[in-house]
């Protein structure tokens, strides 16, 4: 059916892109589960892989995931026998993850699967159209991370628009109340009185 007000292209691009997204992460799932893992599982494998040892505040960046989101299927993978953690030389605070021979040799059985599915979504594209398109994905990629940097510079969007005007400001905490301090403008309670009334 007919839209009855057409949309913006730029509007229609991201949709598509967002659809298109969904799509892939869906099939990949499904893909990856025929070989006893998630799409998740997969991805850390293959970074840590690459890469040779990752923090694991790392490895959480890369996939856009929250530290603790990563923390059980990094234990999965270890209890499989794929990665394995190591203490930071630098940090004791920090683990490093590696991958291990287990890790690597399911890498190498699954990269048939990777590139079955990279054939099959990138269907009727030359080399000169996938370039292109990572070149346009790699500049989205940079406008959004430059979207979210600039977002977090703003106040709340919720506050009201006095509130936001007036954000804290350096002097303000010479001007909070102190315990046993009169706020300005109030008078002070006569000697002999307690605050209390008795």
């Amino acid at each position: 059916m007919a839209m009855s007000r057409s949309m913006k292209p730029g509007r229609e691009a991201l949709l598509a892109l967002s659809d298109v997204a969904r799509l892939i992460r869906t099939y990949v799932d499904r893909r990856a589960a025929e070989h006893g893992m998630t799409r998740a599982q997969w991805g850390v494998l293959i970074r840590v892989e690459r890469q040779g040892g990752l923090r694991q505040a790392d490895i959480a960046e890369q996939m856009d995931l929250k530290p603790m989101s990563l923390v059980p299927i990094l234990d999965r993978l270890a209890a499989q026998g794929l990665i394995e953690r190591r203490r930071h030389p630098g940090d004791r605070r920090a683990n490093l993850v590696f991958a291990t021979d287990k890790g690597r040799a399911l890498l190498e059985e699954v990269t048939p699967l990777a590139d079955a599915i990279a054939g099959e979504v990138l269907s009727g594209l030359g080399e000169k159209d996938i370039a292109r398109l990572l070149g346009t994905l790699e500049r989205l990629r940079e406008n959004v991370k430059g979207a979210e940097e600039a977002a977090r510079s703003l106040p709340p969007a919720g506050l009201p628009a006095r509130e936001r005007a007036r954000r804290p400001q350096a002097g303000d905490a010479t001007r909070a109340r102190v315990p046993g301090t009169v706020p300005s403008g109030r008078r002070a309670p006569q000697s002999g009185r307690s605050s209390d009334g008795g």
